[in-house]
């Protein structure tokens, strides 16, 4: 229960860019399961590992600001065999332990061909196994964009009432910027979406 409660609580947090002092009280009906202190830690100046590239700078902005900017992922569940089910906690830790990583980076900067790995304790992992297609124009696969997508992964779980391997594709504006897998497993045991090639950077 409260590690459902604090996931929901990070992902706030993130989707509006704020990280503060926040206690929370995790209900189920009238009775109190758990309470999150989550303390404030000073605004870090640390830069992503990922830099925009020169395609991000002037013109994206510009070009940016008029956009519609619709984040509509398309998510789906890995065909057999394939198909095996993630643990819940494994599947929360996860989301929480990437949306952390990517909340720290700079929003506008390229998402690089990487993975997502909370550690041996959890046997889960996101990989996005590619860059994805090199675009001319807005809209670019954005960190701000893999947070959205990646924040509506746990509302796909629960409308499915499955937790199981599964692959996303990043959707702005109706253009496919990228693709992840999230799976059962660590990232070097990967297979990307549509079986093809293994994430290991």
């Amino acid at each position: 229960m409260s590690i459902v409660c604090l996931y929901h609580i990070l992902e706030k947090m993130v989707a509006v860019n704020t990280f503060e002092t926040v206690e929370v009280r995790c209900s189920e009906g009238t009775n109190i399961r758990a309470t999150i202190l989550i303390e404030a830690i000073p605004p870090t100046t640390e830069v992503g590992t990922s830099q925009p590239s020169p395609q991000n700078t002037t013109d994206s902005i510009a070009a940016n600001a008029t956009a519609l900017q619709a984040v509509t992922p398309d998510f789906d569940f890995l065909a057999p065999p394939l198909d095996k089910p993630i643990q819940i906690t494994a599947a929360v830790v996860t989301l929480m332990y990437t949306l952390t990583k990517m909340g720290v980076q700079e929003k506008t900067a390229d998402v690089p061909r990487s993975y997502f790995d909370p550690g041996p304790r959890w046997d889960a992992s996101i990989i996005f196994p590619s860059e994805g297609p090199i675009r001319t124009r807005p809209p670019y696969m954005e960190y701000r964009w893999a947070i959205e997508t990646i924040g509506q992964v746990m509302g796909f779980f629960q409308q499915r009432r499955r937790f199981a391997n599964m692959y996303g594709r990043v959707i702005v504006d109706g253009v496919v910027l990228d693709e992840f897998l999230f799976q059962n497993g660590k990232p070097w045991d990967a297979e990307a979406p549509g079986n093809a090639g293994v994430a290991t950077s």
